[in-house]
């Protein structure tokens, strides 16, 4: 009798088997479909709102925090040009408006899922930083992610705590774009 192979988990051979007779796409051992490629969000002009879930500003007044993150004006969708290939990541204006300057310290988008952290500086050039971290969802066409951001002065006392809901959605699909005027 041949020995049985006792390194591949059992369901992976029934997937192996499955996948075989009824013509479904192999997948490796972590899940991930072979031969898939990465999708990358389409490029051309995306609508991104956001939904604040969760805002504290020490110092302030809670009726005062609690009115900034019920303002209409911060659920106003704003256009973002994305224009990159697979595996690039989009400008930092699609996660975030605070016109700060940002960077990506990490970046990964593979299989629909999306995880990055920005470090950004303050908009008016002073000391201090925020980190946002953000994870979520993908395809080529939108995509939803949760952003945590905290905000610290030179001292690492935090200035800002926000958590909110990114969602985006490709509203006039082309190769390349630029930024609306305003």
């Amino acid at each position: 009798m041949p020995a049985r192979l006792t390194s591949t988990p059992p369901l992976m051979i029934a997937a192996l088997v499955v996948t075989a007779l009824i013509g479904g796409p192999a997948l490796r051992a972590d899940g991930t479909v072979v031969g898939a490629e990465v999708q990358a969000l389409g490029s051309g002009m995306w609508e991104v709102t956001t939904r604040i879930d969760h805002l504290d500003i020490p110092g302030l007044p809670e009726a005062m925090v609690r009115k900034i993150a019920a303002d209409p004006a911060n659920a106003k969708p704003r256009a973002v040009c994305i224009a990159t290939d697979a595996g690039t990541p989009p400008p930092v204006a699609a996660f975030h408006a605070l016109n700060g300057a940002c960077t990506y310290e990490t970046w990964r988008a593979e299989a629909g899922g999306l995880r990055a952290v920005l470090v950004c500086s303050p908009p008016d050039g002073g000391p201090g930083e925020a980190r946002v971290e953000l994870s979520g969802t993908y395809t080529g066409p939108a995509f939803e992610v949760t952003t945590e951001t905290i905000a610290r002065d030179q001292t690492g006392a935090t200035q800002l705590h926000m958590r909110s809901v990114l969602s985006g959605k490709l509203t006039s699909p082309q190769k390349g774009c630029t930024a609306p005027e305003g």
